[in-house]
């Protein structure tokens, strides 16, 4: 019952999110410019978006591989299906990531070192995010671009952010000082294992580095498909742009207040972009269009996942 009541909790604040949002601009311009994207460019973006997904899947196979489980790229295809479709349609990304867990966890029996992976990938998400948007902060400002002080303000956070996730997953001493803060002594004992499998990535560099480089390109790649969503659109801005506002705008629909990110999102992407002179419902088109891209890859993820539940016998 009281997930049930946060899940109708989430669905009212991106509905809240996106009547305060159209109310501030013209929906038939948003409709228009959806109507009269440009074909080419739209069509670049669909194909790069396939590329983001082929490099999650790519990470997230490494860091399995690191851990000894003998799993095909198909199987660990299909469980990253399932995945892209609760992303949608729960809220923010824990959803999806639990289907991931639990999915391979029934096929391994290991379900700590499962998590472990799961988590790191999304940590390795989060360092390409902030690595992306620094390079594009740094680039900009030696290209002569001028931004609000707020944007760095928001990437010094972030940065402080990864710092202590990063001391918490790699340091035995500081784990160890999170953990006795805990009550329960089989969640200590979970954690304790979990910690084991993150903690033993420190000693794998390689593929550390592997993993971060595949996130910096999936996180700038990512940026490139709004870039190109943009040029659709009729918004001629300069990539560099992209490279800053895209992760902050998805650092937002981390929270896991709302659907998706939805209302989220599209309120971020305003904010950013408006300080462009970016028209609203410009912006609210084109971050419509990448929700659609989100909504249409995590429909066909929960096919292709239903489809294949019977061959795994779950």
């Amino acid at each position: 019952m009281k997930s049930f009541l946060s899940f109708i909790l989430k669905i009212s604040i991106s509905i809240a999110l996106l009547i305060f949002l159209f109310n501030r601009i013209d929906i038939r311009h948003t409709v228009f410019y959806i109507r009269a994207v440009e074909p080419l460019y739209f069509i670049c973006a669909v194909l790069l978006f396939l590329f983001v997904i082929y490099l999650g899947i790519a990470r997230w196979e490494i860091l399995l591989k690191a851990l000894k489980h003998d799993l095909t790229f198909g199987r660990i295809f299909i469980s990253y299906c399932g995945g892209l479709f609760f992303n949608v349609f729960l809220p923010s990304s824990i959803g999806g990531d639990i289907v991931r867990t639990t999915d391979l966890a029934l096929h391994t029996k290991d379900s700590s070192s499962i998590f472990a992976t799961v988590f790191l990938d999304r940590v390795l998400g989060f360092v390409g995010l902030v690595l992306v948007a620094i390079s594009g902060f740094l680039i900009g400002h030696i290209c002569g671009l001028d931004y609000d002080f707020r944007l760095s303000l928001f990437i010094i956070i972030f940065t402080a952010i990864l710092i202590c996730i990063f001391a918490i997953l790699f340091s035995k001493r500081i784990f160890n000082l999170v953990n006795k803060l805990l009550i329960f002594k089989t969640l200590k004992n979970y954690l304790a294992k979990f910690h084991d499998c993150c903690h033993s990535f420190r000693f794998q560099k390689t593929i550390l580095v592997k993993t971060i480089f595949l996130s910096v390109i999936l996180q700038a790649s990512y940026a490139a498909v709004f870039y190109l969503v943009g040029l659709s659109l009729g918004i001629k801005l300069n990539i560099i742009h992209y490279l800053i506002f895209v992760p902050i705008i998805g650092s937002v629909t981390i929270l896991p207040i709302s659907i998706g990110g939805l209302g989220l999102r599209d309120n971020a992407a305003v904010v950013l972009f408006s300080t462009l002179g970016v028209a609203a419902d410009r912006v609210v088109a084109m971050t419509l269009i990448n929700f659609a891209f989100l909504f249409f890859i995590g429909v066909l993820g929960g096919i292709i996942y239903a489809i294949a539940l019977y061959s795994r016998r779950l």
